[in-house]
C-alpha cells in the first residue's frame, strides 16, 4: 500500500516573539490529526485538523495523515518556542 504524505506546516519550526497561525497540508483526501502536548497523534488520540492552529505557547506540534486503503504517514514534528 502507498503511504500518506507526511503533513507539512506553513510555519517553520523555530523561535518566535508572538502567536503563530499554523496550517497543515497533506495529500488529497487524507485526514490530518495533530497534538500539541507531546503525545503521538492518531485517529483516536489527536485533534482532527480542520483550520489553522494558533500556537501561543511553546510546544511540539505533531501531526499524522491518515486515509483508508493507505498506510499512515510518518509523524511530522514541529517545535515552536514562543518568547512573547
Amino acid at each position: 500500500k502507498a503511504r500518506c504524505a507526511k503533513p507539512a506546516a506553513s510555519v517553520a519550526a523555530g523561535t518566535y516573539a508572538g502567536t503563530q497561525s499554523v496550517t497543515l497540508t497533506a495529500g488529497a483526501g487524507e485526514t490530518i490529526y495533530y497534538t500539541t502536548n507531546g503525545t503521538t497523534p492518531s485517529a483516536t488520540n489527536g485533534t482532527d485538523y480542520s483550520s489553522a492552529i494558533s500556537i501561543a505557547a511553546t510546544c511540539a506540534l505533531r501531526a499524522i495523515a491518515i486515509k483508508a486503503e493507505m498506510n499512515d504517514s510518518e509523524v511530522a514534528t514541529y517545535e515552536y518556542i514562543i518568547t512573547g
